[in-house]
């Protein structure tokens, strides 16, 4: 009950503080990478912001470190900073940066699976086609905690999968409205 009055938090905050859902370019799709797999919506805030939400199933320690556990579920969210813009025939590019969290249930290296809290970082590009299609490749470290239960013993450590598959390239194909 207390993770869904925490998440219900951090939704009013971003509407608060980024002005809501007010008219804007919106983007919703599936981003892809070598060890995640999700979906993500994004909200064009004014012409030099937007944030991002998503939701992943993490499966990187499944099949680098051939974990025999289930993979993980993740919440992110991002607050950009448009760095550059371009147009082109085709359509229109932004190069962009920002802070964000990412929380979940996720298995870090040859751990058990745990809980996770962390700070992330996303660097990327996004192109908008004049077509309803945005084309996005990012990396988004993050430098986390990882709680984990040892046979009843709790044990708190850093994040150290977030660090390294974070960045690996994540590709992204979104609906634009």
């Amino acid at each position: 009950m207390r993770f869904w009055r925490g998440a219900l938090a951090v939704v009013a905050s971003v509407f608060f503080f980024t002005g809501g859902l007010a008219a804007g370019p919106r983007t919703a799709g599936a981003v892809f990478s070598f060890c995640r797999s999700g979906i993500e919506y994004g909200h064009t805030v004014n012409d030099r912001i937007f944030w991002n939400i998503g939701f992943g199933v993490e499966y990187g320690s499944t099949i680098f470190y051939k974990n025999q556990m289930n993979p993980g579920v993740s919440l992110d969210f991002g607050y950009n900073y448009v760095l550059k813009h371009w147009e082109s025939e085709s359509g229109e590019g932004t190069f962009h940066a920002g802070p964000g969290v990412k929380a979940g249930y996720m298995t870090d290296r040859k751990w058990q699976a745990g809980m996770t809290l962390g700070l992330m970082g996303c660097v990327g590009l996004d192109f908008r086609f004049h077509l309803p299609v945005t084309l996005s490749v990012s990396v988004k470290p993050v430098l986390g905690l990882h709680l984990r239960n040892d046979d009843g013993n709790f044990s708190l450590g850093l994040y150290r999968n977030g660090l390294i598959f974070g960045l690996l390239p994540e590709v992204g194909v979104k609906y634009s409205f």
